[in-house]
């Protein structure tokens, strides 16, 4: 273990009496908060006996954090799995032991988390002034129904103000009306597509491109539902599964229309690609001013 060598000239005595030996020069070169408390006279001088400097963290946390710094000790990955471990080690190194230093290793360790979790990311990153990391956890958002309210509240929205949260929210809508708009069809090349001239569904006169054309109404109806999925989230795909499905029901009803499922298929890869590729992405809002960072009081926002 790295941090039980008899040579070392300190002991962290952590909150549950683990101790912990280091060497005095290299916390000290790592924190202002051990340089400042290290400067001090030791209270007991016992000569050739490494003092011991209790500590409140944990044996588990002061461990992550030391191996954050310690030549040769390389955080475990299996200590900061979780985005909560993570969350408490930097404020530990960033806040209380002012270890700005490692910030650049902590924003990478916490990008990985931004698609699986992206609100909590973005109120991390908020709060240390990452704000190529926010915006990023603020695209990563849109797969969720934010402004619905119909998934838990993430711990770290503590972290968020509510003048950022609200701009996050007014980008999440933003970027729901610009997506959806891909469903308009106002893009899109006319071709020799079957469903185009059902004779026997319900249909209605639309634009299709330049020129105008006459759609059957079950898939205008998918066009609706794909707009109303898109609006809410847009981070989903108008190639969702329920949304095809839908629409092949009312399809094979159709002694017509049954012939040309697989036209529905092409023209949703169509609104897929659309949707996600690069012309896609350029419809969504990229003033990304919107999203207010706060002021840092650890300027972290130097430390990219």
């Amino acid at each position: 273990a790295p941090f039980d060598c008899p040579d070392e000239d300190l002991v962290l005595g952590s909150a549950e009496g683990v101790d912990f030996r280091v060497h005095r020069a290299i916390l000290a070169t790592a924190s202002p908060f051990f340089r400042i408390m290290l400067s001090l006279p030791p209270m007991d001088n016992h000569p050739g006996v490494a003092p011991v400097v209790p500590v409140t963290e944990t044996a588990p946390v002061l461990d992550r954090l030391l191996r954050f710094r310690y030549p040769g000790a390389e955080p475990l990955l299996a200590d900061v799995e979780t985005l909560d471990n993570l969350r408490e080690t930097l404020k530990l190194l960033l806040f209380k032991y002012h270890m700005l230093f490692i910030a650049p290793r902590g924003k990478d360790r916490l990008r990985t988390y931004t698609e699986a979790q992206p609100l909590s990311v973005f109120s991390l990153a908020c709060r240390y002034g990452w704000a190529d990391v926010a915006i990023d956890a603020a695209r990563f958002s849109l797969k969720l129904r934010l402004r619905f309210f119909d998934h838990p509240s993430p711990a770290e929205l503590k972290y968020t103000s509510a003048d950022t949260f609200y701009s996050l929210l007014s980008y999440h809508s933003r970027c729901g009306v610009a997506a959806s708009a891909v469903t308009e069809l106002s893009w899109y090349s006319v071709g020799p597509e079957v469903w185009f001239s059902c004779p026997a569904c319900p249909f209605k006169i639309v634009k299709v491109g330049l020129d105008t054309r006459a759609l059957p109404e079950l898939f205008l109806a998918y066009l609706r539902d794909a707009a109303k999925l898109i609006s809410s989230h847009p981070g989903s795909s108008v190639e969702d599964p329920k949304l095809v499905h839908n629409a092949v029901h009312k399809m094979v009803e159709c002694t017509h229309c049954r012939y040309t499922l697989a036209h529905l298929c092409y023209c949703s890869f169509d609104l897929g690609a659309k949707f996600i590729g690069d012309k896609g992405l350029q419809m969504l809002p990229s003033d990304y001013s919107l999203i207010h960072l706060p002021q840092m009081e650890l300027k972290l926002a130097a430390l990219k």
